[in-house]
């Protein structure tokens, strides 16, 4: 089975899959979106968008811009530096990403614009003798007025220029995370891929896992899909993969993994990324508490880890079981 861990903004990046990796990490993981005029120009922080530990053999580059001749460029620089493939980001509907003409308006442009793109890709990748082969394509189901056929017929496209992979989060431009994903969108997609492309193409699902129950309601929803893909969840829960694979038993020490969390941003994080970075994986991690918005209120207040260290301190002496999760490994169920 295969087990991603999804590209997120501020969070896809060595420090957090370092976490990942304590449990003994995924199948691969995406790095966040690389702003390919930004990395080409090389920008003051682009450095760090290019660590590929701990494990450089699982990476997938995921690039993103409003125009071809940049995109291409960066992958140029990025195919060197190891890892499984390449992945053109179609996906991200944010506003900011959207009006700059990058993530889904890709899947919205003039169809002749984003083949041209997908070519000019493939024909860069091809022309090296080294660096990584795969090229995938990341989207969602497009505007609201999408249909199957628009689709199949935009996978078709891709396949067409060179595309080896899809990975489709089943929502609409305009749903956000309130509304649930529609796998069975994902099971329609996979299953004419399978159809008409064989085994060659590969198709993964996004959203809405966070346990094995949620996983298997969709391995059972999609079960023409080849891998799952998971974000939000797996910030939460940097053992999720490890629970799902239920590969073996082992206990998380809730505080310890913060403060693991923290030195490694230190170390594979400028300065000046520290508190966004932070910020967005408490919004997750502190879900794990009963009192989560009492504690993330108030860990929000300073971003000095001592301060933070305490806070944490503080809760778990009066909330003493809270601070340690015992994952067992179920001899009853089979591994995925």
């Amino acid at each position: 089975m295969i087990l991603i861990f999804a590209p997120m903004a501020t969070l896809s990046h060595e420090a957090f899959r370092r976490l990942i990796h304590r449990f003994g990490g995924c199948s691969e993981y995406y790095t966040e979106m690389i702003h390919a005029s930004s990395l080409n120009t090389n920008g003051r922080f682009e450095k760090y968008y290019l660590l590929n530990g701990p494990e450089p053999h699982k990476i997938v580059w995921q690039l993103t811009d409003s125009a071809e001749k940049p995109i291409v460029e960066a992958v140029s620089r990025v195919q060197t530096l190891g890892g499984i493939g390449i992945d053109l980001n179609m996906g991200c509907s944010a506003p900011a990403i959207y009006k700059l003409g990058a993530g889904i308006s890709w899947m919205l442009k003039d169809r002749k614009e984003t083949q041209s793109l997908v070519r000019s890709v493939r024909t860069q990748m091809d022309s090296s003798a080294e660096g990584c082969k795969r090229l995938s394509v990341k989207m969602r189901l497009g505007e609201e007025s999408f249909t199957m056929e628009d689709l199949c017929s935009f996978a078709d496209m891709l396949i067409g220029e060179g595309v080896n992979r899809l990975v489709l989060h089943p929502r609409t431009k305009r749903q956000n995370y309130g509304r649930p994903a529609q796998w069975k969108y994902v099971e329609q997609l996979a299953s004419y891929i399978r159809a008409k492309h064989g085994t060659a193409v590969s198709v993964i699902g996004n959203g809405d896992i966070s346990d094995r129950k949620s996983l298997e309601e969709k391995m059972k929803t999609a079960p023409s899909a080849d891998g799952f893909m998971i974000g939000r969840s797996a910030v939460q829960k940097p053992w999720l993969f490890a629970e799902l694979e239920n590969s073996l038993s082992f206990t998380a020490d809730l505080y310890e993994l913060f403060c693991f969390f923290s030195d490694a941003l230190d170390e594979f994080q400028p300065p000046e990324f520290r508190e966004t970075r932070m910020r967005r994986f408490l919004a997750y991690y502190c879900n794990n508490f009963s009192f989560s918005h009492h504690l993330r209120t108030k860990l929000l207040k300073s971003f000095n880890i001592s301060y933070q260290k305490e806070v944490f301190l503080s809760y778990f002496e009066s909330q003493k079981s809270e601070q340690y999760i015992r994952i067992e490994k179920k001899t009853d169920i089979d591994t995925l």
